[in-house]
């Protein structure tokens, strides 16, 4: 949860979005443990910016528990220890249905704008010439190491394009997927 935050907290935009969002006027749509931790992520942001010393991040502990039952499991009395992944997902999932904006005519997810990267999965069948897209966007790429993978370049280019064995677009074997970044990461150098 700690690393997950403090990348967060990094984020000047994000910091930006969570200062506008209002404490007590929370959207129909939204669920009332979306609305609480997101002003709790707010206010932890705001204690970590006012201190020089540690923060105990209490009532976003409890709150973040509350909304995610898993990062309260204890094992022999002790609370586990979570994935950052995990957390760094299920945070950005209330975040970005939290600070949408509230717009008729437009619906912004500032946290897409930040964060999200738009995918285009292409899936080809090179023996009937079949071919099938579909766009998706995520907000991480994965990059499974394993005895073949060395690299992170080697990783994605693993994840990212496959040569699939199934009955895919009805056809037999030899079928490809090749997924393709189609928007950048305000991020990316």
């Amino acid at each position: 949860m700690n690393s997950t935050m403090q990348c967060l907290h990094s984020v000047p935009e994000l910091k930006s979005a969570l200062i506008e969002y209002p404490q007590a006027g929370k959207s129909n749509d939204l669920d009332q443990s979306s609305h609480l931790l997101t002003v709790a992520t707010r206010d932890l942001f705001n204690e970590l910016d006012k201190n020089v010393k540690p923060v105990a991040p209490m009532q976003f502990w409890m709150v973040l528990r509350k909304k995610y039952p898993q990062f309260g499991q204890l094992h022999n009395g002790s609370f586990m220890q979570q994935d950052a992944e995990e957390c760094w997902t299920q945070i950005l999932y209330t975040l970005s249905q939290s600070l949408r904006s509230p717009s008729s005519s437009v619906n912004i997810d500032a946290v897409k704008q930040l964060f999200g990267i738009d995918l285009v999965s292409r899936v080809h069948c090179a023996e009937s010439g079949e071919e099938s897209s579909e766009t998706e966007s995520v907000y991480s790429l994965k990059c499974h190491i394993s005895h073949e993978v060395n690299h992170l370049h080697e990783g994605l280019k693993h994840e990212y394009m496959s040569a699939m064995s199934c009955d895919y677009l009805h056809c037999c074997s030899n079928v490809g997927r090749l997924d393709r970044i189609i928007e950048d990461d305000p991020f990316q150098p």
